[in-house]
């Protein structure tokens, strides 16, 4: 064919012959040695010499070959076996024992997870403290999922990827046991800045868990540098300059005197902005994590931020802090886990619904009917979060209820591949707005054909 293909507003998926094939689900506009040309889907036409053929998108996915006068041939429509309804499955086997754990030493700090031996699995810290005038507690550094009980009362899972987390324990007093489970989901292969667990090489644990002594409001008083600010600096609130260079960045500085560690939290943050400490380098703060921690002492602040005069404004606040110390560590590993889920032991016949009580554990023998194919789990449940074994294997994990966002793969189904035995689950209840229960299994084929 000797022609210049000038323009062609679709794919072109074959050329030859004297034929050129185009792939479109709308009419294709063609310039062919000049010659303009509108082609309807599923229809054809000549210019200069040259049969054009336009093929909807799913029939050029078919395309086998193409005469010379333009008719095609395609391969035969795959066959679709027909979609069968999910089975539900409500029979179960409740095992008597929980899984064993491994003492992990006393510690005044709680220590990673990786530093006490663990690189997939969970840990469980434990301590008791004086909460006497204590109303909330501040968390920082955790990693992935933390169950927190103080004075035996659960608290909804925490999952914020090393951000800072207030909790309210206005409702206990005196000296109390606070207990810690913590679950490693990952850890990450990218190196994202706006969270601490999601740097790369962040490692895993509870961080450290702080009683907050007094909570100041430090709005006030800031000093304005740059940004036609003159001398001496002027003083306002934490991003009140006013001024009309809108987006041009402003420091604003401030004295703090703390006798104890603490932390400052500044609210109101949109965009990121930056702050030093001191003399040091300065660290960039995000709306994810917007928090500082602060040694005892007195520290001047800096806080830059481009001038945003129509912003929400921002607000801060300075936290006094004790450290909770002195716990006792006990860890399972991924290993351990994996050999109990594979180990038989006294159990009782269980109907579901199975209801939970927050912090409760269950784990459950499944008996799945045998498939060539493998086997999709899915979970009719609600605040649940559940781990599955299978062939000696995790499986993937469940978490039913409120949860963070997840991506990267289906977070709702456990998929067990063909000739894999048996089923065991880890169901462990959260605290939440419903009840954690685990209602049914629903069991499909490997391929969902309902898009």
């Amino acid at each position: 064919m000797d022609a210049t293909l000038t323009l062609a507003s679709a794919d072109l998926v074959a050329a030859a012959d004297g034929v050129l094939v185009f792939s479109s689900d709308v009419p294709v506009t063609v310039v062919l040695d000049g010659t303009r040309t509108e082609i309807p889907v599923s229809e054809r036409t000549t210019v200069a010499g040259a049969t054009l053929v336009v093929l909807a998108s799913a029939d050029a996915a078919r395309l086998r070959s193409a005469d010379p006068d333009g008719r095609v041939h395609l391969t035969d429509v795959p066959h679709r076996p027909d979609k069968a309804e999910p089975t539900a499955v409500r029979a179960a086997r409740r095992r008597c024992d929980a899984a064993p754990e491994e003492p992990a030493g006393l510690h005044t700090l709680p220590p990673t997870l990786e530093a006490l031996g663990v690189y997939r699995g969970r840990g469980t810290y434990r301590t008791t403290t004086d909460l006497t005038d204590i109303d909330e507690l501040l968390l920082t550094g955790a990693a992935d999922i933390v169950d927190l009980s103080v004075a035996g009362r659960p608290h909804p899972p925490i999952a914020g990827f090393g951000a800072a987390r207030r909790i309210d324990v206005r409702d206990v007093t005196g000296s109390v046991a606070i207990e810690a489970r913590v679950e490693i989901w990952g850890h990450a292969n990218f190196d994202d800045a706006r969270l601490p667990a999601l740097r790369l090489g962040a490692l895993r644990g509870l961080g450290t868990l702080w009683k907050v002594r007094d909570a100041t409001d430090v709005s006030a008083l800031w000093t304005v540098h740059g940004h036609w600010a003159a001398a001496p600096a002027p003083t306002r609130v934490l991003g009140g300059w006013s001024c009309t260079r809108v987006a041009v960045p402003v420091t604003y500085t401030r004295t703090v005197h703390s006798p104890t560690p603490s932390a400052l939290h500044l609210r109101g943050v949109v965009e990121p902005l930056r702050v030093s400490v001191d003399d040091g380098e300065p660290g960039t703060v995000h709306a994810e994590n917007p928090w500082v921690l602060l040694p005892a002492g007195t520290h001047q602040v800096s806080v830059t931020l481009p001038h945003h005069p129509s912003g929400p404004g921002l607000r801060a606040e300075l936290l006094a802090l004790d450290a909770v110390r002195d716990w006792s560590c006990a860890v399972q590993d991924d290993e351990l886990l994996t050999a109990f889920a594979a180990r038989s032991g006294r159990t009782e016949e269980t109907r579901l619904p199975l209801a939970l009580k927050p912090g409760e554990e269950a784990w459950l023998d499944v008996d799945l009917p045998a498939s060539p194919d493998g086997c999709l789990v899915r979970l009719d449940a609600t605040q649940v979060r559940v781990t599955g074994w299978a062939g000696g294997e995790c499986v993937g994990r469940v978490w039913a209820g409120d949860r963070p966002a997840f991506s990267g793969g289906d977070p709702d189904a456990l998929w067990v591949p063909p000739r894999w035995p048996g089923l065991t689950l880890l169901v462990q209840g959260m605290e939440g707005p419903d009840t954690p229960e685990i209602r049914a299994l629903r069991l499909g084929g490997p391929i969902d054909y309902s898009g």
